[in-house]
């Protein structure tokens, strides 16, 4: 997993993009739905029930949790509710699955499929324009991956997840991943940091509709350090050097992060396959340890320096030439991650 590292300001301008379309998105459908008589008791129920569970979450954080009375401003509570869904950072605090929200079993699918009408996801995902901060501002789900500038998929770091151009409009080839899932935590099936770009493999075959609960979460692209996971491959060179063997390469659990740091690295390892899906790679492990022992500092002073010392100032121009992907963010190309942790595992070495 890579870190989506957003810059403060453009993450701010993102949040405050997606607040002001939530807003306008949450009031349109509620007086939309509220204005049919068949499903205003259905809503009204729904509302209830969602503003007495984020109580429950809610009131042991602070002592300023609202009480309300009369239906006018349960109303207004509820869309208060929901908006704050949408845009908190605390998604454990919201991650409220089905059968708690809606435990009759009988209304539990229909209200359900109701709350995720009412945050508009599938609107959100198909929609080509939306006015914000008094101005035309295109917000949906296309502007959202562009907005955050990230070429690769920060699950796996191996597929490219870039846009391009189909009859003027921009197609992206990435999905956008729940991380907790819609079918299971409805009240953030439109939260800003719950929409993880992704690329398909990851989303649809390997996380699919795995069952996400609170203990079996993976880590977080927003929240959690790239180096939560680190790649390394044996010590032992000998055989991969002299009897041209493939090299060794797993996954470690970074020891220096907190429990549930660890727990969620191991969740993201069994998840994504990730361990099992990187033995394609291990030709550029290979690659890599080659040229670590190969082009060390000595052969550069013996061979190089001799003879093409105006290529290289010196050592380090060559070796920044040689592993440049050590220049590069993660997010810019696939196995950068791959790359660096396996570089600086046996520079250390060496």
């Amino acid at each position: 997993m890579i870190k989506l590292n957003v810059k403060q300001n453009d993450m701010e301008r993102l949040l405050k993009y997606h607040s002001e379309y939530m807003e306008r998105s949450l009031k349109r459908n509620w007086k939309k739905m509220y204005a049919k008589a068949d499903q205003r008791e259905a809503i009204i129920k729904i509302a209830g029930r969602v503003n007495d569970k984020i109580k429950e979450r809610t009131e042991c954080q602070t002592s300023n949790t609202p009480t309300v009375s009369g239906q006018e401003n349960a109303d207004k509570l509820f869309l208060d509710n929901m908006l704050d869904c949408c845009t908190t950072r605390h998604l454990d605090t919201y991650a409220i699955c089905t059968e708690e929200l809606f435990p009759d079993a009988v209304t539990r699918n229909s209200y359900k499929d109701i709350l995720l009408k009412m945050t508009g996801y599938d609107r959100f995902s198909k929609v080509s324009e939306q006015k914000g901060s008094g101005q035309e501002k295109i917000w949906n789900r296309q502007t959202l991956l562009q907005s955050l500038h990230t070429n690769v998929c920060p699950y796996c770091n191996r597929q490219y997840i870039t846009s391009f151009q189909r009859n003027g409009n921009s197609v992206a080839t990435a999905d956008i991943d729940h991380y907790y899932p819609r079918s299971q935590y409805p009240l953030l099936s439109m939260n800003f940091f719950n929409l993880i770009p992704s690329c398909c493999v990851c989303n649809s075959r390997l996380k699919g509709s795995k069952k996400i609960d609170p203990k079996g979460r993976t880590l977080h692209p927003y929240f959690d350090e790239s180096d939560s996971l680190r790649f390394r491959t044996a010590e032992d060179v000998t055989g991969y050097l002299y009897h041209d063997k493939d090299p060794e390469l797993f996954l470690e659990v970074n020891k220096e992060k907190d429990k549930d740091v660890q727990e969620r690295a191991e969740n993201s390892k069994e998840v994504f396959y990730l361990e099992k899906v990187y033995q394609a790679h291990v030709s550029e492990v290979k690659k890599i340890r080659d040229n670590v022992y190969r082009f060390s500092s000595k052969k550069f002073d013996s061979v190089f320096q001799k003879n093409y010392n105006e290529i290289f100032r010196d050592y380090e121009e060559f070796r920044e030439a040689l592993f440049y992907f050590n220049n590069l963010d993660e997010s810019e190309e696939p196995l950068v991650k791959l790359k660096k942790d396996i570089y600086r595992q046996l520079y250390e070495e060496t």
